[in-house]
């Protein structure tokens, strides 16, 4: 029964994430990075760390490892269009390198696949096990 509210705890954190990230208003942030650049990063940590947290468990890590990246390059980078340019450069490579997000989707869209086809078989021999215990119709 724990493990059932558990999961019902952990989806509340990831609606209430993306109501979160959903709300955000771009105009607000734009402001509060002009006027206010320490409050606007202390809203953007708050905002990331939420939406990590939120992550399902196996993502978790490669989120967090990836928000270090991103940190980082921000950190040692001398101009914004020089982190924006770094940081494009670094997701590009996670993204399309072997073994990659992409590459990970594909071999999660084959697995899906593959389950939902071992579903439906089992649902179809179970419908034609049912079928052959039926009585045959009387004519009359």
């Amino acid at each position: 029964m724990s493990h059932i509210c558990a999961n019902i705890n952990k989806n509340k954190q990831r609606r209430s994430a993306m109501t979160n990230i959903k709300s955000l208003n771009l105009n607000e942030l734009s402001r509060l990075a002009k006027e206010d650049p320490e409050e606007f990063e202390k809203r953007r940590k708050e905002l990331i760390e939420e939406l990590i947290d939120s992550a399902p468990k196996e993502l978790k890590q490669m989120l967090g490892h990836l928000q270090w990246k991103c940190d980082a390059i921000i950190q040692s980078s001398k101009a914004p269009l020089q982190s924006c340019l770094r940081m494009n450069s670094m997701l590009m490579d996670v993204f399309y390198k072997e073994s990659g997000f992409k590459d990970k989707i594909s071999k999660f869209d084959y697995s899906v696949r593959k389950f939902n086809n071992a579903v439906q078989k089992v649902a179809q021999d179970h419908e034609k096990q049912e079928e052959n215990k039926k009585p045959p119709l009387k004519s009359i």
